[in-house]
């Protein structure tokens, strides 16, 4: 005799669900699907998983809010970064902010000046001061604000991580710590042409 493991709901596939031909778990499905789009983030990630078990959409609207939630930039906001990294020559000399070292003019280095977006309030935030470094240390920048934050500890308890591939204490003499600004909102029917 071979045992088979029943599923509960949340954790069967919009296919499984119907495969068992039950309009009423379909439906509680599209239901269960429309509870979870509370917000921006929420939707984007229910839109893109629709299919998946409600337990599995559930975990992933989690975790991307985990790594998207602020702890000490704007604590409890969720926060979109756009991490603005671009690779250019340089037109003058200029010197790495991770390691110290001279970015010959000509040579190739990286823009690091990330947005950041609440997505609660629509409110936007750059970089103050752009970081430029080598392509070397492209991996190490941060992309969402988990590691922003994260990082900008590093820089500010630099006497902690002197034992790392960037020097906290060279970027923290440069920056102070990284510091945003707030961008002025445009109105609805104005773009940057309009001006």
């Amino acid at each position: 005799m071979i045992a088979t493991a029943i599923k509960t709901f949340e954790y069967m596939t919009l296919r499984e669900i119907i495969h068992l031909k039950n309009k009423y778990l379909v439906q509680k499905y599209e239901d269960a699907i429309a509870q979870l789009k509370k917000d921006k983030m929420a939707i984007k990630i229910v839109e893109t998983s629709y299919g998946e078990s409600i337990a599995d959409i559930v975990e992933t609207i989690e975790e991307t809010k985990m790594e998207n939630r602020s702890e000490s930039f704007f604590p409890g906001a969720d926060i979109m970064v756009y991490p603005g990294i671009r690779e250019a020559h340089a037109e003058k000399e200029y010197t790495c902010d991770f390691s110290g070292a001279t970015i010959s003019k000509g040579s190739l280095y990286v823009n690091y000046r990330p947005m950041l977006k609440n997505i609660n309030n629509g409110n936007a935030y750059v970089l103050k001061r752009t970081i430029r470094i080598e392509p070397a240390y492209a991996y190490d920048l941060p992309t969402n604000i988990s590691e922003l934050e994260a990082f900008n500890d590093k820089i500010l308890n630099y006497a902690y991580f002197d034992n790392e591939g960037i020097q906290y204490d060279y970027l923290f003499s440069q920056t102070g710590g990284l510091q945003f600004k707030k961008l002025s909102r445009r109105k609805k029917n104005e773009n940057r042409y309009s001006k």
